[in-house]
């Protein structure tokens, strides 16, 4: 995330990318690229917040939020599994 925020953000950046390694995916569809992700982020991390509290998780739903947030899928996969171990009421 953070290469695709420095090439999609920054002009010399890109140019230095784009002069070494590749021109296949333009600026404009990198900063789309940085946007979608970002937005995937947010709402991973507002679920992540969602089902913390639902499973009953309420000291630690902001780091779990937070967690997701900052790392994606992968977090959010352990919150998930918590979910699948409970006992269905």
């Amino acid at each position: 995330m953070s290469l695709l925020a420095v090439l999609a953000l920054s002009q010399a950046a890109y140019g230095l990318w784009a002069s070494l390694v590749t021109t296949l995916f333009s600026q404009p569809l990198l900063r789309l690229i940085l946007i979608a992700a970002v937005a995937a982020h947010i709402g991973e991390g507002l679920y992540a917040f969602a089902l913390a509290t639902r499973l009953g998780l309420h000291a630690t739903r902001s780091g779990w939020a937070l967690q997701t947030l900052v790392l994606g899928f992968p977090s959010l996969r352990l919150l998930l599994a918590k979910r699948s171990r409970q006992p269905v009421e």
